[in-house]
C-alpha cells in the first residue's frame, strides 16, 4: 500500500461521487476507509464498498449510555428506512453530546429545537476518529456537518485534506461562508472555480477536476441500462419525462408546499399531463434522503417511480428526454447528457438558491404550472454545454491525482501508541 485515505460522505449522491475516486485510489495502492453516513451507508453497500458508520467508532465515545439515551430521545422523526436504528442512535446521540459538552444540556435542547440536526458539527468526535484511523489524507465532499467537522479536525491534526464541490455554487452559497477549508478544494468546472475565487477561497487550494459522480454518464453500461429501462416498460418511441424532485423547506414557501407538499403536487400534475398525452411517459425520482416520505400513487403503464436506494441514477436519466428539476444536481447531469431541462423557478428553493439552472444557461425556466404546460407542449432544445468542460469520464482520475499529490506532501506524525 502507498498510503491510507479516510473518506467521509453523507447521502447517496455524495457516496456516488466518492465511489469512482475510491476505485481510482485503490488502483494506485491506497488503502481506503469509508465513513458512509446516514442514507449513504446503503448506497455504499449497493456500490460494493465496505462502509463504516458512527456505530463502528462507538468505543471512542465516552459516557456511551447517556449518548444513546440522547439518541433515543431524538430518534422520532429523525429515523429513515435506509438507516439502521443503531446507527441513528449513535449519530444523533454523539452529535447532541457535542452540544452538551459545549453549552450544557438545557441550552443544547434549545439549540436543537431552533436549528435541528442541520446544525450538527461533531469536531471532537471526528478528531477521535482521525486519531484512531490516522490516515495520510482525509477526503470529503462539500456537505457540512460531519464532513465539515472532519476537515476542521484534519487541519488541526496536520493531516492533508481535500473537499470535492458537486454543484455550480455561487459566492453566496453557505459553503463559501465557512471558517476553514481543506488543503485542496476541487471544483466541477472553471465557472465554479471563478465563483469560489470571488468568494475569497485561496487560489492555491483550488483546482478544476469535474465531478466524479458524472463520469458514468458516458459509460456503455449506463447507455445500455437506459435502453433496457425503456424496453422493459414498452416505452420505445415515447417521450419520457423525468421529474427529479426534492422537499421545500425555504422561508416563504406556501404552507401547502412545505416539506413533501410541493414534490407531491408536481408529481400529480405530471401524472395528469401524461395520462392525457398518450405519447408521453413519466419517471418520478425523489432525493435519496426523502423518497420514502412521498406517497406511492396508483400504477399506470406509462408511469414509473424510481427509488434511489435501488436504481442507479444514470440509466434512468439517460432513458429520459426531458428532465424537470428544482435545484437538484440531476439538472446539471441532465444538461451534460444533452437532455432538455425544465427548471421549476416558482419553487422557493430555486428563488432563494445561490444559483439557478436557467441563469446558467442549462435549463428553460418554467415560472408556473401553466408555463410548464406550455414548455411541454412545444419543441425545445437541449442545453449547449460541453461535457469536456466538466471532465466527464476523467474526473475521478483527476481527483485521485490531487489526492496522491497531497499524500506525497505528507501527513503529520501519527500519535504515540498507548
Amino acid at each position: 500500500m502507498t498510503g491510507k485515505a479516510l473518506l467521509v460522505a453523507y447521502g447517496g449522491g455524495h457516496i456516488t461521487m466518492m465511489a469512482p475516486v475510491i476505485a481510482a485510489l485503490q488502483k494506485r495502492g491506497v488503502d481506503c476507509t469509508v465513513m458512509a453516513l446516514t442514507t449513504g451507508y446503503r448506497k455504499a453497500l449497493q456500490l460494493g464498498l465496505q462502509p463504516l458508520g458512527y456505530r463502528d467508532f462507538s468505543t471512542l465515545i465516552p459516557d456511551a449510555d447517556r449518548v444513546l439515551a440522547w439518541g433515543r430521545a431524538l430518534l422520532g422523526k429523525n429515523s429513515h428506512p435506509d438507516v439502521s436504528t443503531e446507527e441513528s442512535l449513535w449519530y444523533l446521540g454523539v452529535n447532541f453530546a457535542e452540544w452538551v459538552a459545549q453549552m450544557g444540556e438545557a441550552r443544547a435542547w434549545a439549540h436543537y429545537h431552533e436549528h435541528g440536526r442541520r446544525a450538527f458539527y461533531p469536531v471532537s468526535f471526528m478528531w477521535r476518529v482521525l486519531r484512531s484511523v490516522w490516515p495520510d489524507v482525509v477526503i470529503t465532499t462539500n456537505t457540512p456537518r460531519s464532513e465539515g467537522a472532519a476537515i476542521e479536525a484534519a487541519l488541526g491534526l496536520g493531516i492533508p485534506c481535500l473537499s470535492m464541490v458537486d454543484l455550480p455554487v455561487q459566492p453566496s452559497d453557505p459553503f463559501c461562508q465557512r471558517k476553514c477549508y481543506a488543503d485542496r478544494v476541487t471544483a466541477p468546472s472553471d465557472a465554479v472555480m471563478r465563483s469560489l475565487l470571488r468568494a475569497g477561497l485561496p487560489p492555491d487550494r483550488l483546482v478544476v477536476t469535474g465531478n466524479p459522480a458524472f463520469d458514468t454518464l458516458r459509460s456503455p453500461e449506463a447507455r445500455e441500462g437506459a435502453l433496457a429501462y425503456r424496453r422493459a416498460r414498452g416505452w420505445e418511441g415515447k417521450r419520457v419525462i423525468l421529474y427529479a424532485g426534492h422537499g421545500e423547506e425555504m422561508p416563504g414557501t406556501p404552507a401547502e408546499w412545505q416539506g413533501v407538499g410541493f414534490g407531491t403536487l408536481v408529481q400529480q400534475w405530471l401524472r395528469d399531463w401524461v395520462a392525457s398525452h398518450a405519447d408521453d411517459a413519466l419517471i418520478v425520482r425523489y432525493h435519496p434522503s426523502e423518497s420514502h416520505l412521498y406517497p406511492l400513487l396508483p400504477p399506470h403503464p406509462r408511469m414509473a417511480r424510481s427509488e434511489p436506494s435501488v436504481e442507479p441514477l444514470h440509466p434512468v436519466l439517460l432513458a429520459s428526454d426531458i428532465v424537470v428539476v428544482q435545484t437538484s444536481t440531476v439538472g446539471l447531469e441532465a444538461a451534460l447528457a444533452a437532455r432538455r431541462v425544465l427548471c421549476l423557478t416558482f419553487a422557493a428553493s430555486v428563488k432563494q438558491a445561490s444559483y439557478n439552472y436557467p441563469g446558467l444557461g442549462l435549463a428553460e425556466a418554467a415560472d408556473s404550472f401553466e408555463d410548464l404546460a406550455h414548455r411541454l407542449a412545444v419543441l425545445g432544445s437541449s442545453p449547449t454545454v460541453d461535457p469536456a468542460d466538466y471532465y466527464v469520464g476523467e474526473s475521478a482520475q483527476r481527483v485521485a491525482e490531487e489526492v496522491m499529490t497531497l499524500m506525497h506532501i505528507g501527513a503529520a506524525d501519527p500519535p504515540p501508541q498507548r
